[in-house]
């Protein structure tokens, strides 16, 4: 909370179910990535690597990180309006930079959205912020990652030019089947934010994912979500005797 009371202007949390606006999804934002600020270069890859091992390894390569920058509303960057070429004030939610002991930097940049957000919109926005990146890091000899962590299921991370793309019950789960870790200060962050996300009420139902052809049936099993309702209908079903259908659905 500490960045999101210094920069942002954040006095209080509050829960989804009561009224929520830019600053609470600030204060969610800084609950969860202000500890690896004061993390070792390794512990705070290795949260990030938590839930984004697979879209990280090609660009870590194994490799230990032997200094970090890690920075929240980065301020003084700017970067020009994509649309009227405007030179404007450009603040991502999370910049952080990695080096290396050999090979090239890495910069992960992050863009948090704890609400419904249009396809085009958050694509625009992760532009401009990799150009303010460019401009910020002139040198030649970095790799810059982009993510975004976003509340529904529904965008595409190439169709938004991101490396990674995910919701926050995507994080949830990938969090939960992390094992041990050897890192004491990784352990702690995965327990917490795994409870701090359930508690903050900022988990959303999107439906099981499983091979229906090994479904004892004939019919399918037909899932769907949209922005506002996350559920899935059993499609012409023909159950074998003594046994019923059941319908379950998840709702904000």
């Amino acid at each position: 909370m500490l960045d999101a009371f210094l920069k942002k202007n954040v006095r209080r949390f509050l829960a989804t179910r009561e009224h929520s606006n830019d600053r609470d999804e600030d204060a969610i934002t800084s609950m969860v990535f202000t500890p690896l600020r004061f993390m070792t270069p390794q512990a705070a890859l290795g949260c990030f690597s938590a839930f984004m091992a697979l879209e990280l390894e090609p660009f870590i390569k194994r490799r230990l990180p032997v200094r970090a920058e890690i920075l929240l509303w980065p301020s003084g960057m700017t970067a020009p309006q994509l649309l009227t070429g405007q030179e404007t004030r450009c603040e991502p939610d999370i910049l952080a930079k990695f080096s290396f002991g050999t090979g090239e930097d890495l910069i992960l940049l992050g863009e948090m959205k704890w609400a419904m957000v249009a396809e085009q919109s958050l694509r625009l926005q992760i532009e401009r912020e990799r150009i303010a990146v460019e401009d910020k890091y002139p040198k030649p000899a970095h790799n810059i990652f982009k993510f975004a962590i976003v509340k529904y299921r529904g965008l595409n991370k190439k169709d938004v030019g991101c490396d990674a793309l995910l919701t926050w019950s995507h994080v949830h789960s990938r969090l939960r089947t992390i094992g041990p870790s050897t890192e004491s200060a990784i352990q702690q962050w995965i327990s917490l934010v795994a409870d701090f996300l359930s508690a903050a009420e900022q988990l959303v139902f999107e439906g099981f994912d499983f091979d229906c052809d090994g479904l004892p049936i004939d019919s399918r099993a037909l899932f769907f979500n949209s922005n506002t309702f996350e559920s899935f209908v059993m499609a012409d079903l023909r159950f074998p005797p003594r046994k019923s259908a059941k319908l379950f659905y998840g709702s904000n």
